[in-house]
């Protein structure tokens, strides 16, 4: 937006009450505001204000004051921004999710890795380079005949939007606009549950390895105890794994099926592309990885790790992590022979005392176990 005005656009902070934000949006409207930016959401957006200032063409409201009302065009673009925002169910068919997505810990960032350090000092420097691209974006859509984007969601409301843009931007190289709605979806329907995510992550760790699972339907998924190991075999899911290990992810317990699956979706919709530190110096992400027998997959994924921050937990997930095609490799070899495989991990890999640590897996307990054979997941009362 700085790049189109010339300055920062002016914000605000959310405003909860109904009242008060008619108020407010009255005012940006009579004020003739190019932008009606909502900045450092943390509140879910729901109302019905929201959602008739985003969908009315034209805004009604009385002047504060006296008996007269205000009848002003809607044309204003709304934008708010926030971490991990939440949407009611009414704001879904209203909303375009725009994702800065950091593969990693945004806090842990390396400021000397930024293409531009001074981003908004560049931005405005090169107002005139960014808005000419823009135009020229515009006009090679309009001198190709204005195209029809391909595979553009259903956008209601709001079609002509979508295709114009999508439009826009198919012809310009960038094909996929709208593509994330499941974003959205997710958005709708998540809370901020990061420590039973983090338990969620752990359980799958330990359970099956980093691999991709299916978030899948417990009617048709094989009892835990049946469950084959990280190197394939029975297929087990998410929602299985959830129950099993008791961790609150508010599953309808007693609406299994299409319900639950529903549910977990959500949840798995607001882990993605999100940083979890489920022990400590450990970074791991939720990776969304497409469909497999009509059911969505994730995988995990190792982001960062601090070894002088890590406990025995932390070290024994890591290692699950990162070297999970030799862990294929002794799990399966533990499976055909049903023997205890043990392997020494040095350096790094082993604890703060620089000490090898023992990583064993048996068929017999089918979970990874430390090296005085207790299950990993007790390593945490250690500290």
């Amino acid at each position: 937006m700085a790049s189109v005005l010339g300055a920062p656009p002016p914000g605000r902070p959310q405003i909860v009450e109904d009242d008060e934000h008619r108020k407010a949006t009255t005012t940006d409207f009579i004020e003739g505001k190019e932008f009606h930016y909502w900045d450092n959401i943390h509140d879910e957006i729901k109302g019905r204000i929201w959602t008739t200032k985003i969908t009315l063409p034209i805004w009604t409201d009385r002047i504060l004051g006296g008996n007269t009302n205000a009848n002003i065009p809607n044309r204003a673009a709304k934008v708010v921004t926030g971490n991990k925002m939440k949407f009611s169910d009414e704001m879904e068919r209203r909303t375009i999710f725009i994702n800065q997505f950091f593969k990693g810990d945004p806090k842990k960032r390396d400021p000397d890795s930024f293409k531009h350090k001074k981003l908004m000092k560049w931005t405005l420097e090169n107002r005139h380079r960014l808005v000419e691209a823009a135009l020229i974006i515009v006009q090679a859509w309009i001198a190709a005949g204005k195209p029809a984007p391909k595979n553009v969601p259903h956008f209601a409301s709001f079609e002509s939007y979508a295709e114009v843009i999508g439009g826009i931007l198919e012809n310009a190289g960038v094909p996929g606009f709208l593509e994330n709605q499941h974003l959205v979806k997710a958005a709708v329907a998540g809370s901020n549950n990061r420590s039973q995510y983090e338990m969620l992550i752990t359980a799958w760790l330990l359970t099956y390895g980093p691999n991709a699972r299916e978030v899948g339907n417990p009617e048709n998924d094989a009892p835990l105890e049946q469950a084959k190991s990280v190197c394939g075999g029975e297929r087990t899911s998410l929602i299985s794994l959830a129950i099993d290990n008791e961790i609150d992810l508010d599953l309808p317990l007693d609406k299994p099926g299409k319900a639950q699956c529903q549910k977990m979706g959500y949840v798995l919709g607001d882990m993605s592309e999100q940083s979890f530190e489920p022990a400590s110096g450990l970074d791991v992400m939720v990776i969304p990885g497409g469909k497999r027998n009509g059911s969505n997959i994730y995988g995990l994924e190792c982001v960062g790790y601090q070894p002088e921050k890590a406990t025995e937990l932390s070290h024994i997930l890591w290692v699950i992590l990162v070297l999970n095609k030799l862990g294929d490799e002794l799990l399966a070899a533990g499976d055909r022979y049903g023997e205890s495989v043990t392997a020494q991990y040095e350096g790094q890999f082993g604890d703060q005392s620089g000490d090898a640590m023992p990583i064993e897996w048996t068929k017999e307990s089918g979970r990874w176990l430390s090296g005085d054979h207790r299950p990993v997941g007790q390593a945490r009362d250690q500290g």
